[in-house]
């Protein structure tokens, strides 16, 4: 069985949202890590290669994207997906639009959809503004995000400050309730107008699955994970698939893990429940900078509190000590400290004997899953909407989970341990 669907996530998290996504509509997907390192597809239907470029450079982000589309297109894949954050995560030089307009290149395409919507989780287009719960995302809580500070809402405005003035245009609301025909037909009125990205208005699942039928035989779609609703009919042997190909979750031994490396208003929410009931060690990156924490310090910590249950290693959270930090040890600086020191300690408890690791934030997941070796994981069950468990595909007994910062109810640490067998 060949890969039918190639894609690219700009951060690990995003990966494992749309690895989900596709499992669930039965299409056996496989995450990789590392395409470097040996990977076992199997029968993969699907491939999502996990990159961490969202907030690298532009240059990094196009040269490691590139090597994504044509590691996916050597393996079969007649359809590429980039996907990225549904809060449109980047700044205005990039990296979404610049990603797009190579990959673009690479398939040899003229246009192609701008559809980070996700109703499920609350992400919603309309007029081609992007609502986070309800609220403009300028408005929302995404405004001042430490790496990717969103203070506009117009994805058409967005993506032509970061490709080219006037490459945007909009497919309204009443289009795609029109159905996929009136879309297609949309995109190509737009494509003769010479518009390269046709941004989808979205409100619900369903409008979801219109857009993605009208992208059946695009050789690049560019989006959220929800379009992933509409795209798996797409091909032959889907359509209608009601089974999942989630694999189950073994069972291993010990306590899990659970390490936080976002300030997000949902990850802060976790954390404090989790709190509430387990052993936790608060990271700052202050005291990292002048030596007063250290990755071996906390690691012995922690080892001797994981003998007696889960444990919590998370990065200070208040909004205002990390505007702080950020300002005296520099953003970047700062948030890299902390992302060392949390995939120190995920190595260190992985050396004496631990199975089992939950992750918040994108940024800390890539981290944790590069200390940890990891190349491929296959998709388990899910724990919340965009958030499954992951199984190490190359046979060490290893689940994970790496859950955006945005995501989860308050007690989706606590939900995730529940359901390990």
């Amino acid at each position: 069985m060949s890969v039918l669907l190639g894609c690219i996530a700009d951060d690990f998290t995003g990966a494992s949202d749309l690895a989900l996504m596709l499992a669930e509509r039965g299409m056996a997907t496989t995450q990789v890590l590392n395409m470097a390192g040996e990977v076992d597809l199997g029968h993969s239907n699907a491939v999502v290669i996990a990159l961490k470029t969202r907030t690298s450079s532009v240059e990094n982000a196009v040269r490691e994207s590139l090597a994504s589309s044509d590691w996916l297109l050597d393996k079969g894949a007649s359809q590429l997906f980039f996907k990225y954050c549904s809060t449109f995560d980047s700044t205005s030089q990039g990296n979404i639009g610049p990603v797009a307009d190579v990959l673009l290149e690479r398939v040899e395409q003229d246009i192609t959809v701008v559809c980070p919507a996700f109703p499920e989780t609350g992400r919603t287009i309309r007029n081609g503004n992007l609502y986070v719960n309800g609220q403009l995302l300028a408005e929302s809580p995404m405004r001042n995000h430490p790496l990717t500070p969103m203070r506009e809402s117009s994805l058409l405005k967005m993506m032509d400050a970061q490709t080219r003035p006037g490459s945007s245009g909009l497919i309204s609301l009443e289009t795609v309730r029109s159905g996929s025909p009136a879309v297609k037909e949309s995109i190509e009125k737009l494509k003769s107008d010479g518009i390269r990205y046709a941004v989808t208005d979205i409100e619900t699942n369903s409008d979801l699955e219109v857009v993605g039928q009208a992208c059946k035989g695009m050789r690049l779609v560019t989006g959220a994970a929800g379009i992933a609703l509409g795209l798996v009919p797409n091909f032959d042997g889907f359509a209608g698939v009601a089974e999942s190909a989630c694999e189950p979750l073994p069972k291993l031994p010990g306590f899990p893990l659970v390490l936080s490396g976002s300030c997000s208003v949902a990850t802060r929410k976790q954390v404090e429940v989790m709190r509430a009931e387990h052993f936790s060690i608060e990271v700052n990156p202050f005291d990292i900078a002048s030596g007063d924490q250290s990755a071996e310090h906390i690691g012995r910590q922690v080892a001797d509190a994981w003998q007696e249950g889960p444990v919590l290693v998370f990065a200070c959270s208040d909004p205002q000590e990390v505007l702080k930090a950020q300002g005296e040890l520099g953003r970047e600086q700062s948030a890299l400290m902390i992302e060392k020191t949390l995939a120190e300690v995920a190595q260190k408890l992985a050396g004496l004997g631990c199975h089992k690791f939950i992750v918040a934030g994108g940024e800390t997941s890539g981290a944790v899953a590069q200390s940890l070796g990891v190349n491929a994981l296959k998709t388990g069950p899910r724990i919340a909407p965009g958030v499954p468990w992951m199984i190490r595909a190359d046979g060490q007994n290893q689940v994970m989970a790496f859950k955006s910062g945005n995501f989860g109810a308050g007690t989706f640490f606590l939900d995730a341990m529940d359901m390990l067998p």
